[in-house]
């Protein structure tokens, strides 16, 4: 019986390495696939003038403010959530695109995990 009991403890630790193991190597291979966008500026022909450069709406951190992005009769037509975290990363670090790109690093990082515990 301990012998039993002592294989199934191993085989779920051997488990646990190898899902560690891939883990680790899908954090890798996603961190280098977007490095590169981490000394990037914004991408004024695609979204980032509308959603961050151009956008009077995250500029104004204040009670009013996201009272204001939040309201139904405010017209917005992007994702207000995904805007709100746009407005934090503005007030913090302003035009800064540095930070905006690493928060999408470490978003796409986190959907890599999810997905990886989703399949598994």
């Amino acid at each position: 019986m301990k012998k039993q009991l002592d294989t199934k403890i191993l085989s779920n630790n051997a488990l646990r390495i190898s899902d560690f193991v891939i883990i680790i190597t899908l954090l890798i291979i996603t961190f280098l696939i977007f490095i590169n966008t981490l000394n990037s500026d914004f991408i004024h022909n695609w979204d980032d003038n509308i959603n961050i450069t151009e956008n009077t709406y995250i500029k104004d951190f204040s009670t009013h403010g996201i009272a204001t992005l939040f309201s139904e009769k405010t017209p917005i037509s992007e994702p207000r959530l995904t805007l709100f975290t746009y407005m934090i990363q503005y007030h913090f670090w302003n035009l800064n695109p540095f930070p905006y790109h690493l928060a999408n690093v470490i978003i796409h990082i986190l959907n890599t995990i999810f997905v990886f515990f989703l399949l598994s």
